[in-house]
């Protein structure tokens, strides 16, 4: 399990570098041991990872499941669940369901709904992380022409993200 351990946080380091051949290999050492051993959360993590790396390499199928498995996971967990992490993969899920594979708002609305109630409950979310997460629920709303509601919760996520982060990205919007 250690060496697993050891292989996650290699995968994850890569990730930045873009070393996805390398991000593959250690994310192939690691998910099996975490499955075999039962351990939820990391298998979770690394599932999460993986789901990026095929999002990335345009294996949208490959993508959706470890999606829905990492997302099944957390929600087994419950409350043991680390709540940045489950919540910065449940926001790439909702993301990737919305931008990349145009699933419907009434597909991805349960998902947000837990987004943003998640992110407005547990402040060890960067509130950056929720003001994305809140711009990409605008995105729906404004595909289904609620205009009013898609500037309100626009105008919200502007102002949740200036708030931890003034100066940056959320400024210049």
């Amino acid at each position: 399990l250690i060496s697993a351990v050891l292989h996650l946080s290699l995968a994850r380091s890569y990730i930045p570098l873009t070393r996805w051949n390398d991000v593959e290999f250690h994310l192939n050492r690691a998910i099996p041991v975490f499955r075999a051993a039962n351990d939820s959360i990391d298998l979770a993590d690394g599932l999460g990872m993986q789901a990026g790396l095929e999002t990335f390499r345009g294996r949208y199928g490959a993508a959706m499941r470890d999606y829905r498995e990492a997302v099944d996971l957390y929600r087994e967990l419950g409350n043991q669940a680390p709540a940045d992490t489950a919540f910065d993969i449940k926001s790439s899920y909702a993301e990737f369901l919305t931008l990349i594979m145009r699933r419907g708002p009434a597909e991805v609305k349960p998902l947000y709904d837990d987004l943003l109630t998640t992110g407005a409950r547990e402040r060890s979310i960067p509130r950056t992380s929720v003001a994305h997460a809140m711009a990409n629920w605008a995105l729906v709303l404004g595909q289904q022409e609620r205009f009013s509601e898609e500037e309100r919760v626009l105008l919200d996520a502007l102002t949740t993200g200036r708030k931890e982060d003034p100066g940056g990205m959320w400024e210049s919007v």
